[in-house]
């Protein structure tokens, strides 16, 4: 009898040891289907782009200075750090576990009498007692296995969090910088207008032109105007964005002097990007962790259908005299195997739901694998459109100005007329704004392609 039910215990633990590893092999080697534009023999030459410091290759220093500056003071930064610096007392906790535990006491104990023939006594106690768990069963190895996985999720996590900071104070300050550049083309422009008009009201005395063609232009520089105290606003809230990113009161970038230009983007960036680099994304790496998280606590839910074996030993002293201790010593050796008989199903209820959880984790990952191709994808196409159409803005709008001057030329030899001349100036002052736009959006997809590159969080 004491053989049969030894062996069934043995089928048991070794099933439970099956199961749990099939689970420990879950890695990121372990999901094929890579396509093949994203293999290292797939396109160009291989080269893996050196992604650590981006913000460097927009030839801006004052972009750096932003950038470094929020990766040390930024606040979400520093509630990302300390839930890291919470994951590793957790794993040292864990770890620890695995070492007995030594402790102490001491006491004093009074009897009081209550009749006559009780007497008053006093008597002093002290010991040692040491405990251990010897996981023989493996919990507090998964345990352990657990916590480093929260560690590496968290600290991945952090990851996260400075890539999103680095990418968001890039996109706040080319905005700032965009905005910069429109109010100056905006004061030109009402410059210009303020030219003009007078030339229009002076031809107005002359009987050269037509009160609705002067209307028309106060028109045009009113608009201008509203559109100049637009752009303030947006400069403005740029500002206060990347203040707030730094760690600041909204002050910083809001002097009427501040201005910049917008970052010109690196020359080259090569897209024969191999997985290994995808790989590097922090998401990616959080999504791995929790998968891993998730096969310990299968682990741990699957002990729990096991024993418990814990072992401990204690010596103890007791005295009627502190001063005479120890007069005499107690010695325990203790070993407690603890099993639970029925609970109706309830620890596999517990076992089926960390399933569930650990294909959650799986199908998680292979969402943020899929995510990073698109991402890494569309942020090259992006780029190619955005230079594409640059292009063709840059040719637009030169000719624009070209015919601007010309219509100008001609309306003071009278060849022309002022509707012409508006007409004209509105349209190379709508090629510019295009322009303008066009160049934020290529730098915004160089930074799109950066982030999903994984760079600049190490």
């Amino acid at each position: 009898m004491k053989r049969l039910v030894a062996i069934a215990f043995a089928i048991v633990l070794s099933g439970c040891v099956a199961e749990r590893a099939a689970y420990d092999d879950i890695t990121t080697g372990s999901i094929h289907g890579l396509p093949k534009q994203f293999d290292v023999k797939g396109r160009g030459n291989g080269k893996i782009e050196d992604v650590t410091k981006w913000w460097r290759g927009f030839g801006s220093t004052e972009l750096v200075d932003l950038i470094e500056t929020a990766l040390r003071v930024n606040n979400d930064l520093a509630q990302s750090a300390a839930r890291v610096r919470a994951a590793q007392a957790r794993w040292e906790q864990a770890s620890l576990a695995r070492y007995p535990t030594l402790s102490a006491e001491a006491g004093t104990q009074r009897t009081l009498p209550i009749t006559s023939e009780t007497k008053k006594t006093k008597s002093y106690n002290a010991g040692l007692t040491l405990s251990w768990d010897p996981d023989l069963f493996g919990k507090v190895g998964n345990t352990e296995k657990l916590a480093v996985a929260e560690l590496r999720s968290a600290g991945y996590s952090l990851g996260s969090v400075r890539l999103a900071i680095a990418s968001e104070v890039a996109r706040n300050y080319v905005a700032f910088c965009a905005a910069a550049e429109r109010m100056r083309a905006a004061r030109l422009r009402q410059a210009d207008d303020a030219r003009q008009l007078e030339a229009l009201r002076f031809r107005l005395k002359l009987g050269l032109s037509a009160a609705p063609e002067l209307a028309r232009a106060e028109l045009q520089a009113a608009q201008a105007q509203d559109q100049f105290v637009e752009l303030w606003r947006t400069r403005k809230e740029s500002a206060n964005r990347l203040a707030i990113l730094l760690d600041e009161l909204p002050q910083r970038l809001h002097s009427e002097k501040a201005t910049c230009d917008i970052p010109k983007g690196p020359l080259k960036i090569h897209t024969g990007l191999p997985s290994e680099l995808l790989r590097r994304r922090p998401d990616i790496l959080v999504a791995e962790a929790n998968v891993k998280a998730a096969a310990a606590r299968i682990g741990i839910a699957e002990d729990a259908l096991l024993p418990s074996l814990s072992l401990g030993a204690s010596v103890t002293s007791t005295a009627q005299a502190l001063g005479k201790l120890p007069s005499s010593i107690v010695e325990n050796l203790v070993a407690n195997l603890v099993a639970t008989v029925v609970d109706f199903g309830r620890r596999k209820a517990v076992i089926k739901e960390r399933q569930a959880q650990m294909d959650e984790a799986i199908a998680a990952y292979r969402k943020a694998l899929l995510t990073a191709f698109e991402e890494v994808t569309n942020s090259l196409d992006a780029i190619d459109a955005a230079k594409t159409r640059l292009e063709s803005a840059k040719a637009n709008l030169q000719l624009a100005r070209t015919n601007t001057r010309a219509t100008r030329e001609q309306l003071h030899l009278g060849f022309s007329d002022v509707v012409t001349v508006l007409a004209d100036v509105e349209t190379e002052a709508g090629l510019q704004e295009l322009e303008i736009q066009l160049r934020q959006d290529l730098i915004n997809a160089y930074l799109s392609l950066y982030v999903a590159l994984g760079g600049g969080w190490r």
